[in-house]
């Protein structure tokens, strides 16, 4: 399992900085994050963290990509306030295609998916809102 949750997070000059530790672990995690991801030809990587405090504009997506080996298997989990705007949560290939889609009328969305060869794919989180809405997001890969 390569989950990795962080403590805290702080926003340094628009880029997001992550601290906290490995479970099981004693040593610290350092990981940016740029939250400007917003091209399906350039997502920015993700592996098995909890990243948070991402701000969506209204009609915006955003896009990470996700490395997986042959068996391996992802699961996403969404968490926002749907009160400030539906967030959807899918699962892509690198073409784009959908493997998993999650539109609930709740405050969170969870996709998951085995990787049947080694590869990377898309996730992508997409605002149907008329006004920004803030998100965090869980990767679990095992």
């Amino acid at each position: 399992m390569q989950r990795r949750t962080y403590l805290q997070t702080i926003s340094v000059c628009g880029t997001l900085l992550l601290i906290g530790c490995n479970q099981g672990h004693e040593e610290p995690v350092e990981e940016f994050v740029t939250p400007s991801n917003t091209s399906l030809e350039n997502p920015d990587p993700l592996q098995g963290y909890t990243y948070g405090d991402f701000s969506i504009e209204e009609d915006g997506d955003h896009y990470f990509s996700i490395d997986l080996d042959e068996g391996e298997t992802v699961t996403a989990s969404l968490q926002y306030t749907y009160d400030d705007g539906p967030l959807s949560l899918i699962l892509r290939r690198q073409d784009g295609s959908i493997l998993d889609r999650s539109e609930t009328q709740g405050d969170g969305e969870t996709v998951s998916m085995t990787a049947a060869e080694p590869d990377s794919y898309i996730l992508n989180v997409s605002s149907m809102a008329t006004n920004t809405n803030t998100y965090t997001i869980d990767i679990d890969i095992e």
